[in-house]
Order: C-alpha cells, then sequence, then structure tokens
C-alpha cells in the first residue's frame, strides 16, 4: 500500500473513531483538518467507508441519547456559588430532555399535536332580480372558487342578451 492511501486510510479510521464517540463531523473535520467534501467524496466511493460510516454515526447517536437520558433520569451536579465561593452542588433533572426521549420512544402517546379546524368563509352573493345566494367555502378552496365565480361573471356578461335575465332559462 502506497503512503498516501495508508495516511487516508488512518484518516478514515480516525473519522470513524470520533464519530463513534459522538463527535460531530464539524468536529471531526476541524480535529484532522479535512475538507467536508473529503469525507462526503469517501462515502460515495467506498462502500466500505460508508457502511463503516453509518455505523459509526448510530454508534455515537447512541452515546449522546444514553448521555441525555442520563441527565434526565438521574440527574447531574450543578455548583451552587454563594458570596463568591463553591457553596455545594446541587442535583438538577433535564424535564426537557425526559420529554424529547418520551417523545422518541413512544411518539404516538408524547408528539406534539396542534389541531387546526378548516377555517370557512361565507360569501354572498346579490344581484339582480334573484335572490342573494350563499356559498360557503374553506381557505384552501375560497380561491378556486373565486375564480370559477370571476370566470362566471365574465362568461354571464358576455352572454347575448335574451328576453330572460337569467341564461340558463332564455328561450
Amino acid at each position: 500500500m502506497s503512503r498516501g492511501r495508508l495516511a487516508t486510510a488512518r484518516r478514515k479510521s480516525l473519522v470513524l473513531d470520533l464519530l463513534s464517540q459522538g463527535d460531530t463531523l464539524a468536529q471531526v473535520r476541524t480535529a484532522l483538518g479535512i475538507n467536508r467534501v473529503t469525507v462526503y467524496r469517501w462515502r460515495q466511493y467506498d462502500q466500505a467507508f460508508a457502511t463503516a460510516y453509518s455505523d459509526a454515526m448510530e454508534a455515537g447517536t447512541d452515546l449522546i441519547e444514553q448521555e441525555a437520558r442520563r441527565r434526565a433520569v438521574e440527574g447531574y451536579d450543578r455548583p451552587v456559588f454563594q458570596g463568591g465561593g463553591l457553596a455545594g452542588l446541587e442535583r438538577v433533572y433535564s424535564d426537557m430532555l425526559l420529554a424529547l426521549l418520551l417523545r422518541g420512544r413512544r411518539p404516538e402517546v408524547f408528539r406534539e399535536t396542534t389541531s387546526r379546524t378548516a377555517m370557512t368563509t361565507s360569501i354572498s352573493i346579490r344581484g339582480g332580480d334573484c335572490p342573494p345566494t350563499t356559498l360557503i367555502v374553506t381557505e384552501t378552496c375560497m380561491w378556486e372558487r373565486f375564480a370559477m365565480l370571476r370566470m362566471l361573471s365574465s362568461a354571464y356578461r358576455a352572454a347575448p342578451l335574451t328576453s330572460s335575465p337569467h341564461p340558463s332559462t332564455g328561450p
């Protein structure tokens, strides 16, 4: 193996090690002085590296998830200062991390739900000797209905005059 290939193989191995420890790709690139495009090319052209990369990302994510669980469930000690000096430690828990973990494990129970009812609009059309017509439309189709009404209005105005004021009931 040439010296260049050996160096590349070593850098690939270091990338995978750091990712499996939970480092971000940006941290890995900075630590090793590797360009972003380099890692993407390795993944694109080296199937073994791409597979190992996915495994390393999964392992690193597992470590991060374990730490999030520890902080949420077991808590962590935060220093408390008083009068400019360390007065002791306070056990702190993260409710937000716990909520995120629950949402990830049981999304059907803990997901954020938003419900939006369709806004409806009532439109009254008046004109001529006809009784007013009321349309009730949802916001999503309102603009389509306006376009249709505009088209019908234009067609009505362009229709030849007959003895009846309504084109559909003419002679």
